[in-house]
């Protein structure tokens, strides 16, 4: 697991480089109304490392250690891409279960509704 978390940091620090062209600096921001603190690359560093345990949390646990590795390096690069399509994923199973519950709950009421007036 430590290996993992490890090279999805250094996917998050690919990730910075791609994306940002460089290592955008942790900086603070005013406005009128707050104060804010941008993380810049450090974000990027940090979801990485979240994102490669997530993605070893979720089976990648089981593969060899190079697979391990390249699933890391790859969930990394992708940091907060990985971790909103992993969201997005269990809250589609959540909906459809829900529906899968409301649609026999219907069936239910429709076959008593057919049974009593047949």
């Amino acid at each position: 697991m430590f290996w993992s978390i490890l090279v999805g940091i250094l996917g998050g620090v690919a990730n910075s480089l791609l994306v940002e062209e460089g290592f955008v600096m942790p900086r603070i921001v005013r406005d009128k109304e707050r104060t804010v603190w941008k993380a810049g690359f450090l974000s990027n560093v940090f979801l990485g490392g979240v994102a490669a345990l997530a993605t070893y949390a979720l089976g990648a646990s089981e593969l060899t250690l190079l697979r391990q590795l390249g699933i890391a390096l790859v969930s990394g690069v992708g940091g907060g891409n990985i971790l909103v399509s992993l969201m997005q994923k269990q809250e589609t199973a959540l909906l459809k279960s829900r529906v899968d519950t409301l649609q026999a709950a219907v069936r239910g009421v429709l076959s008593e509704d057919a049974r009593g007036n047949g």
